[in-house]
Parts: structure tokens; C-alpha cells; sequence
């Protein structure tokens, strides 16, 4: 390990007590507070930061290749070390675990970075902004100088000196260039608010201070995009002028074209060959290549155009952490008739994919993503939030697609050799609408041979007015084809019952107190009831009803006196039971909303 990577972790343990977050606790199989669990891998896959990706590119091993620290919106910071050609090592998490200030979820704690010579002795430093602040890192071979505020010349630290004139700016993300052409490299500051910030250097030394900041302008106006400014200083169009491109929270991009009279107006600039991206944060890689960090924290590949930047491919590392974006949704099937458990995975953006398994060693390992294909594309939920679950629908022998969508519907995609979109389910003619996005879990639940509906919805901040099913509400909607093949036709159903039993002096909770999302039966057990996987807003847990599969569920959970009931796991996007690693043990597959990664945990169930 050369004495720069020495430094890389020197500066992880510095930084750790104030920027403790959850990937490093990920990476070594701890997924949870006091929750075991492991991460589930890609063979190769996208480079991921887990959430809101902020980048800094540089060659940090003294290898000759450019490495790539990520920044993440829940104060992770990661490590991707190049390897031969464009592919990156496994990442390193530089901000280590803190028992005593982990939280569950996490919570946004934006850290942006920037690697420059910033003290002009021939080593890089990190500058990083980080919850308000604006903090400088001194490398010295194996030694480091602690951070440090970054001050103007009078002493005044640089992000209080902003917050005095815009108290609205938020987090500040720094860059670094010659934006005046004057020879030495200038601080660009990206502000939440749309603003971004330029600063002169007073001297060269170590220990530079800054001139007082003031606001960027081009075409003669201070430059202010919307909000989540990430500012990255290049050359465009190869003028000999210092361009600027300006990333901004809802995808899109803006140059300031540099001048002799100083930077134009900003122009959009689009991503050819991507849509649907938000919160990009541009950095230049290389003189003819642009990364891109994205909202799902994930970096984009695109090279300049005119007008234009043109997509060429995701950022790729051996092996890859699986992260789907956000809010991944994730159930298990053989996909490929391998004997093996495949993932069947949506997320926020509204993708369907699936992850064959290849084995499990060190590691549990799957292929890459692979789109599920349509006759009329691939199988997606348009209005995003893709919840899917598969069911032989209408009992030909294969599994059709049953997908939950942001809009609150239950889409139905039949498996014709290629699945074939049938619209939104209905029960007595009526189209399933929920308040939020739409969860589902098909399955045969009275045993008479077809495919019967569990629904239910995670919380929506505007509930939809035209619900049928209102929030913290699971529906069971009964199949009543007379005949099969056939279209499953849902004519009836009831809101399940869920309650908390207390002790004997205690009457029964209702269970809306945990927040329900869906209800799943599990296999049924030897005494004779069927367990029920119940996600709810408070966690993950295990009800059980006592009733005949013929009739309605009645859902129950014992408690102390006095006391919710214990979850299996803390609340996660989505959750899964099954027989995932073909031991005979069950597995609780976790899917988490804020960074789209999957868990495997294997002494959650009984």
C-alpha cells in the first residue's frame, strides 16, 4: 500500500466520530444496529455511492490512473480504486461506523469532495463539505494535519462568511479550477439553494486563505440554477477559456461558457441517451470525458458535444455492491431454472430487473442486471416505485408479472413468450388504487388453484383523494375465476384485522400503531396457522392468524404488557422470506430505501 492510500486511512479514522454512516457497517456484514446481515454483490457492476453521489477524481495510489472518492447523501465516503483499464476495485469506506451515533434509517448528511494540491507541496488534499461546513485536509505521506476550517484572509471561516449574506444557501460543495485565468486554482462553491460561490486565493502557501466570496456571474447576472448546485471548472469547446458546468437536484445541466470578457450566459446542456436523471453533480475525468454522479448514486460516463453530453455507459467495479438506485424491491424466484434463487428486484425509478445467482462463498454473488423484456419494451411501472412479484396469473404454466406502481395501481403483465402489459387489476370492476405506492404479494392463499391478491401501500406525503384503499390498510382481494386458464377475476374482498395482543388484563392493540404496508402469508406451520410477514413504517415482523385458509385472515402478535412488539428488522423498504442460500434455513431479504442495496439476514426468521 503506497503511503497515499496509508493517508486515505489515517483520514478515515479522523473523520469517523463525526460522519458515521451505514456502508462501512454494510461492507462487513453488519447491516443493522445489533442486526446481522450481508450485503448482497455483483460479479461486476455499477460503481455506487449509495444515495446522491458527489465526486472527486484523482489519482490517489500514485499508479498512474485516475481513483474516484464518492460522496453520499447520508455522510458515507467512499474509495474506488482503478484498476487496469476502466474497471474499479471493490470500494473502501473511509468513514467508519459509530455505535454511538448510528441511526436507523439514516439520516441526510450530504459529504461532497474535492482533491487538489491545494497547500502546493506536491501531495493531494481533501477539501470537503460536509452538513454546513467547509473542511481542509493536509496529506503528508503517512502523517496528517488534522482538518480544519477553511477560513477567508481575516481569519473568518468561509461558510459562516456566506451564511451571513445568504442564510438561505445550505450545504456548500466545493470544486476547484482557474476560473480567472490568472494561474492558480480558484474555489467554486455549490450551494443547496441554486447559488454558486467564487473565491480568489489570497497567497501561496500553506495554509492559503481566501478573498472574500462573492456570488458567480455570467452574462452579467449572478449564476443561479435550482436547487443542489454542483459546479465543476473545464474546457469545453478548447478556446484556451475556463468553461463552467453546472449540475443541478432535478438532472439538469448548465454551461458557462468562459470568454475574455469573462463567463456567458448558462445554456442547457442535455444527457443523449439517459432521461429520468436528477441531482447530478458533473466532474471532469479526463480532457474528453465527464462523470456524473446521480440522485440513485450511481456515476454516469459522457463525453462533450456541442450542445450536448453523450451517454457512454455506467462507471463499473469488480465486484460491485447491488444497488438498483433507491427504494429497491426485492422478492426471489428461479428465474432460469438453475436450482438457484434469483432476485426480482424494482426500484424508485420505476425499472424492473433481475439478478441471477451464481453462488455463494465469501460473498453473496449475482450477475448483473438484466432487464425483464415486453412486447412493447420491457416490463416497468411508468409512474416509478416498481413493486414486482410474480404468479402464474392465469394458470398456463408460467409466471406472469404483477407490478405496484407509484401511481397506487396494480399493473398485470402476461407471459406470452414476452410479457404483454394487461392494464391495472380491478375487483368488481373497479380499478386498485392505494394511497400510495402500490405493494403486492400474489399467491394461492385458499388453495383452490389460482392466484389470489394481498395489497398495500407505503405512505404517500399527498395522499391519492381517489384511493380505494387507504393508507396503513392491507386488502386481501379473492380470485374467483371459475376456470383456469383464465385471467384472474377479483370480485370481492375485506381489510384485514391486525392486532396486538397484550396479557390477560390487556385489551388487544390494534395494530395500525405499527404503520402496515403489506401483509405476506409464509409457509403454513405445523401447528396448524399460517405466519404473515407484516412490513410496516416501524420495522419488519412476524403475525400469525390461527384461521382456516378459507376464510378471511385474522392477523395477531403477542407483546408484553405495555410494549410494542419486537420487529425482526428495523424498518427497510421491502422484505422477503425464503430459502435464498438453498440451505433449508429461511433468509430475510431486506431492501432498502435509501440506498437500493439488498440484505441478507439470516437469524432474522425462526
Amino acid at each position: 500500500m503506497t503511503r497515499i492510500v496509508w493517508t486515505i486511512v489515517i483520514l478515515a479514522i479522523l473523520l469517523a466520530p463525526a460522519h458515521s454512516q451505514y456502508l462501512a457497517r454494510m461492507f462487513t456484514d453488519d447491516a443493522f444496529p445489533m442486526q446481522g446481515g450481508s450485503l448482497v454483490w455483483l460479479a461486476e457492476g455499477p460503481v455506487t455511492g449509495g444515495d446522491m453521489a458527489d465526486l472527486a477524481i484523482a489519482d490517489l495510489n500514485g499508479d498512474g490512473q485516475e481513483d474516484l472518492l464518492v460522496g453520499s447523501g447520508y455522510g458515507d465516503l467512499l474509495y474506488y480504486r482503478r484498476l487496469a483499464g476502466d474497471i474499479f476495485a471493490a470500494p473502501d469506506s473511509l468513514i467508519a461506523d459509530s455505535a454511538a451515533s448510528a441511526s436507523w434509517p439514516p439520516k441526510p448528511r450530504q459529504v461532497s469532495p474535492a482533491l487538489v494540491d491545494w497547500s502546493d507541496d506536491g501531495q493531494l488534499d481533501l477539501l470537503l463539505g460536509w452538513e454546513g461546513q467547509l473542511l481542509w485536509y493536509q496529506l503528508r505521506g503517512v502523517a496528517l494535519r488534522g482538518g480544519q476550517a477553511m477560513r477567508l484572509a481575516d481569519g473568518t471561516k468561509i461558510a459562516e462568511a456566506i451564511r451571513q449574506v445568504a442564510p438561505e444557501v445550505g450545504h456548500l460543495a466545493p470544486t476547484v479550477g482557474d476560473v480567472d485565468g490568472d494561474g492558480d486554482e480558484d474555489l467554486l462553491l455549490g450551494g443547496d439553494d441554486g447559488s454558486v460561490w467564487w473565491l480568489e486565493r489570497a497567497a501561496h502557501e500553506v495554509g492559503s486563505r481566501w478573498k472574500t466570496p462573492r456570488r458567480l456571474r455570467a452574462g452579467g447576472s449572478p449564476v443561479v440554477v435550482g436547487s443542489r448546485a454542483r459546479p465543476c471548472v473545464l474546457e469545453w469547446d478548447d478556446d484556451g477559456d475556463a468553461d463552467v458546468l453546472i449540475g443541478q437536484g432535478d438532472g439538469e445541466l448548465w454551461l458557462l461558457r468562459g470568454s475574455p470578457d469573462g463567463l456567458e450566459a448558462a445554456e442547457r446542456i442535455s444527457v443523449r441517451g439517459q432521461s429520468g436523471l436528477t441531482a447530478l453533480a458533473p466532474q471532469l475525468a479526463s480532457p474528453g470525458e465527464i462523470w456524473l454522479g446521480t440522485a440513485d448514486g450511481l456515476v454516469l460516463r459522457a463525453r462533450p458535444s456541442s450542445d450536448t453530453l453523450e451517454y457512454s455507459g455506467k462507471l463499473l467495479a469488480r465486484p460491485a455492491p447491488l444497488d438498483v438506485g433507491q427504494a429497491a424491491a426485492v422478492s426471489a424466484l428461479d428465474w432460469n431454472g438453475d436450482g438457484r434463487l434469483d432476485l426480482l428486484v424494482g426500484n424508485r425509478r420505476g425499472d424492473v430487473h433481475v439478478f441471477e445467482q451464481i453462488g455463494v462463498g465469501e460473498k453473496l454473488m449475482m450477475t448483473s442486471a438484466k432487464a425483464v423484456s415486453a412486447t412493447s419494451g420491457i416490463v416497468c411501472a411508468a409512474e416509478g416505485y416498481a413493486w414486482p412479484r410474480c404468479a402464474d396469473a392465469d394458470g398456463d404454466g408460467d409466471l406472469d408479472v404483477f407490478v405496484g406502481t407509484g401511481a397506487g395501481l396494480v399493473e398485470l403483465w402476461i407471459n406470452s413468450g414476452s410479457f404483454v402489459r394487461r392494464g391495472p387489476v380491478r375487483v368488481a370492476g373497479q380499478v386498485i388504487r392505494t394511497a400510495g405506492a402500490a405493494l403486492v404479494a400474489p399467491c394461492d392463499y385458499d388453495g383452490d388453484g389460482d392466484v389470489d391478491l394481498f395489497v398495500g401501500s407505503k405512505a404517500a406525503s399527498t395522499p391519492n383523494t381517489e384511493a380505494t384503499l387507504p393508507a396503513h390498510r392491507v386488502a386481501y382481494f379473492e380470485n374467483k375465476a371459475n376456470s383456469r386458464p383464465s385471467l384472474p377475476i377479483f370480485n370481492k374482498g375485506t381489510l384485514i384485522t391486525i392486532q396486538i395482543k397484550g396479557g390477560s388484563q390487556q385489551a388487544p392493540l390494534d395494530g395500525m400503531v405499527l404503520g402496515p404496508q403489506l401483509a405476506e402469508p409464509l409457509a403454513t406451520a405445523a401447528r396448524g396457522a399460517t405466519d404473515f410477514l407484516l412490513t410496516a413504517d416501524l420495522g419488519v415482523f412476524l403475525f400469525s392468524t390461527s384461521q382456516s385458509r378459507s376464510s378471511y385472515p385474522f392477523l395477531e402478535i403477542g407483546s408484553w404488557p405495555g410494549r410494542l412488539p419486537p420487529a425482526l428488522a428495523p424498518a427497510v423498504y421491502s422484505a422477503y422470506a425464503c430459502d435464498f442460500l438453498g440451505t433449508g434455513r429461511p433468509v430475510l431479504l431486506c431492501g432498502l430505501e435509501q440506498y437500493g442495496m439488498i440484505v441478507a439476514c439470516t437469524n432474522c426468521l425462526p
